[in-house]
């Protein structure tokens, strides 16, 4: 077996473990994984050492989940301590860093930073999000994927222009980058910071000889056309030097 060969035998591997990973007991329960302390958040992050993070635990949310601010320029989705966060990220918002307490102690948030992290990465806010017309949009996106396999790229790419239209006035996420993670990151190391009266850290650079950044290339493999051209598009990634990833959509 060649490694083409190999690789569309991997592909239908891991399509049916999906499928039972999907209906499998544990799998509801998976992605409620338990926070970590921020902590261990900020080591995660920028390999900093950990001698000078001095966090204790979030003081206990009682409210349900929600928008709220941490400094004018940051939004996050999660339950505060001390008020109801909103159910849009319109309007005025509440600024849990006005509650961060610092003190001989360490320093404490009024919500559970590494929680807020994870749901902006998981978008665990897109249930919550532009609740207006809900039930329309959910409809029209049903619309969409049943006739999706039939309509062409170039039909597929208006109706996407359609959908995306006034993307870059909305207040949340930004869009076409949203860099809330980053920035949140940021203001726990700058507290970090600030309560040990440093001004400057070692931390390990995110990329290799001082690049800014990197790019990945993924591809979404649907259906049996998709999975079976895996290879031909694996050799002309290769040709160009790519190294792509490859993410499996599963049917259902």
């Amino acid at each position: 077996m060649n490694s083409k060969e190999a690789m569309a035998s991997g592909v239908v591997n891991l399509m049916e473990e999906v499928e039972r990973w999907r209906d499998s007991p544990i799998a509801a329960s998976a992605t409620c994984d338990g926070a970590k302390s921020v902590n261990q958040v900020l080591i995660d992050y920028y390999r900093c050492p950990p001698n000078f993070l001095q966090f204790r635990p979030a003081i206990q949310a009682v409210t349900r989940r929600g928008f709220f601010q941490f400094g004018q320029d940051t939004l996050c989705f999660g339950a505060l301590a001390h008020t109801d966060a909103q159910s849009n990220p319109c309007g005025n918002l509440f600024d849990a860093l006005e509650r961060v307490k610092v003190d001989g102690h360490g320093i404490q948030l009024p919500f559970d930073a590494s929680e807020a992290i994870e749901n902006l990465r998981r978008e665990r806010y897109s249930a919550h999000f532009r609740q207006e017309g809900r039930i329309l949009n959910t409809l029209l996106r049903k619309a969409y994927y049943l006739l999706r396999p039939y309509a062409s790229v170039s039909v597929r790419r208006h109706f996407q222009k359609i959908h995306l239209r006034d993307w870059d006035t909305i207040r949340f996420p930004t869009w076409p980058v949203d860099f809330t993670v980053d920035r949140i990151h940021q203001k726990l190391l700058a507290l970090a910071m600030r309560a040990e009266g440093l001004e400057r850290v070692p931390f390990i650079w995110f990329w290799p000889d001082n690049y800014g950044s990197c790019a990945i290339l993924t591809h979404d493999v649907e259906g049996l056309p998709g999975r079976d051209f895996c290879g031909h598009l694996m050799d002309l990634d290769e040709s160009f030097g790519f190294h792509s990833s490859f993410q499996i959509v599963p049917e259902n």
